[in-house]
């Protein structure tokens, strides 16, 4: 089956929990539906189609796909590997965006994790991010490229040589633990979502390390 093939299938199928059309390009209302695609089973978006289906296409395509790459790579947190295609159906050009199913659940898009529900895209619901979080908890942890572990790290690091060698390996070996069990990238995801219970965190851990500078 030949790519316009795929094309005009995709279109007689109709918008679902994987398929969104889109008639512009609107790159809020894109990245959103992709956190949602990334947070659920991964998905596909066409634009220049109608909501009904009627191929309208998109003028200066090639254009878009390097605006919506920056844009995308920007926006949605963490990052997440997009497919960004021009692709040509009834002699006009389209864009054809894809994801799959995202590796570090929960996917962000401006302080907001999206979720799919239908052929559209709404707001996570406390439980559907609760499910989220416990997926990603057994998935692999990722977080060796967090910027807040780095940063938490680097300072605890920098002050090493002012504490004695023992109690300076049981003060590393204590935030590597605590960073490893909270996994800090879902950390900042309640951060954004609710700074003050995240400052109260942050303070119980000062309290849990602070034992071993006695």
């Amino acid at each position: 089956m030949n790519e316009e093939q795929l094309l005009e299938d995709l279109l007689k199928e109709g918008e679902s929990d994987h398929l969104e059309f889109k008639e512009v390009v609107r790159k809020d209302d894109v990245a959103k539906v992709l956190c949602s695609f990334l947070n659920g089973k991964g998905g596909r978006i066409l634009i220049g189609i109608s909501d009904k289906g009627k191929v309208v296409g998109v003028s200066n395509a090639a254009k878009h796909v390097e605006e919506l790459k920056i844009f995308l790579l920007s926006g949605i947190i963490p990052e997440a590997p997009i497919n960004i295609a021009v692709d040509h159906i009834a002699d006009k050009e389209i864009l054809t965006i894809k994801v799959y199913v995202g590796s570090k659940q929960p996917y962000l898009f401006d302080g907001s994790i999206y979720y799919r529900k239908g052929p559209s895209t709404v707001k996570a619901t406390s439980q559907q991010i609760s499910e989220l979080i416990h997926g990603r908890q057994k998935a692999e942890q990722h977080w060796s490229g967090n910027l807040l572990l780095a940063l938490t790290l680097k300072i605890w690091i920098t002050n090493l040589s002012r504490q004695p060698s023992k109690k300076a390996r049981k003060i590393t070996e204590a935030i590597i633990r605590e960073l490893m069990f909270w996994n800090f990238s879902l950390i900042m995801v309640f951060f954004r979502m609710a700074p003050l219970p995240m400052l109260v965190l942050f303070c119980l851990l000062k309290i849990r390390l602070g034992m071993f500078l006695r």
